[in-house]
C-alpha cells in the first residue's frame, strides 16, 4: 500500500469510529422492529381521536364532526394538518356540548 492510501484507509476507520460513538446501532433486533412501526403511532392516534370526537358530536344530536377519511390521508402525509383537524372537531364538539 502507499502512504496516500493508508492514510486514507486510516482516515476512513477514524470517522467510522466517530460515526458508531455518536450513533450507536441497536444490538437488539426487537428494537429495529418498534423503531420501524413507530411512525405508525400518530395515525393511529389521530384518527383514535377523530373517531372519539365524532362519537361525542354524534351523541350531542350533530352529524360527524370530521371525515375520517380525509383525517388518515392527511395524518399519514402531513401529520400537522391531521392535529389541526382534530383541533377544529375538538373546538365543534365543545360549543356542541356548551350550546
Amino acid at each position: 500500500m502507499t502512504s496516500a492510501s493508508l492514510a486514507l484507509s486510516s482516515g476512513l476507520e477514524q470517522c467510522q469510529a466517530k460515526r458508531e460513538a455518536l450513533l450507536p446501532q441497536p444490538k437488539n433486533k426487537k428494537l429495529e422492529l418498534i423503531a420501524i412501526f413507530i411512525p405508525l403511532g400518530l395515525p393511529v392516534l389521530v384518527m383514535t381521536l377523530g373517531e372519539l370526537l365524532n362519537r361525542r358530536g354524534h351523541g350531542k344530536g350533530e352529524g360527524p364532526l370530521i371525515s375520517i377519511v380525509w383525517l388518515a390521508i392527511w395524518s399519514f402525509f402531513v401529520p400537522p394538518i391531521a392535529i389541526a383537524l382534530i383541533q377544529n372537531a375538538a373546538n365543534k364538539s365543545y360549543d356542541v356540548a356548551s350550546a
